[in-house]
């Protein structure tokens, strides 16, 4: 089973480097399959693209959104579209409770699991040395550090990316 993780990752990887203009070659040099060692601590989404065809109404496309992932394998989402300061946001966020959890089933393989029928698969990578370009047009340049999520459907089509700052 881990082999076919393996190979669905590098297949999704590749198919975001073919539609998001990025030399794939620098991506591959300048980041590395995401750990649970990597993901501890407390995120921004800094971006997001949704594949066209996604309705996009709900909190969980919300434009800003941060996570915090537990090294006890619980993450909490604080997600809103209104404006809200980072600050606002955080002291919000220690409020809450790590409901859902989250698992690597292999290196750079995260499942988020809300409940059995309720669960995200991804494919996460982390950028190791800073990036000399967006990876698309309206993008952040990608820091030392950041992660690279991109959200499989169940069918493991890419449906959204996400790019996240660490913030704590």
């Amino acid at each position: 089973m881990e082999r076919g993780w393996k190979m669905l990752g590098m297949v999704v990887i590749g198919f975001f480097m073919l539609v998001s203009g990025i030399n794939a070659d620098e991506f591959m040099r300048k980041s590395e399959k995401a750990t649970q060692n990597d993901i501890v601590g407390t995120w921004r989404v800094a971006y997001q693209i949704v594949r066209p065809d996604i309705k996009t109404g709900s909190l969980f496309f919300a434009k800003f959104q941060l996570f915090r992932f537990e090294k006890s394998g619980k993450v909490a989402n604080m997600a809103t579209n209104d404006e809200i300061g980072e600050e606002e946001a955080l002291s919000e966020m220690k409020k809450m409770a790590g409901k859902a959890k989250y698992t690597f089933v292999a290196d750079g393989l995260l499942v988020i699991e809300r409940s059995k029928n309720d669960f995200d698969n991804i494919v996460a990578y982390i950028v190791t040395e800073d990036m000399d370009k967006p990876m698309r047009d309206g993008a952040p340049v990608l820091k030392k550090g950041d992660m690279v999520f991109s959200y499989l459907d169940p069918r493991r089509k890419l449906y959204m990316q996400r790019f996240l700052r660490k913030i704590r």
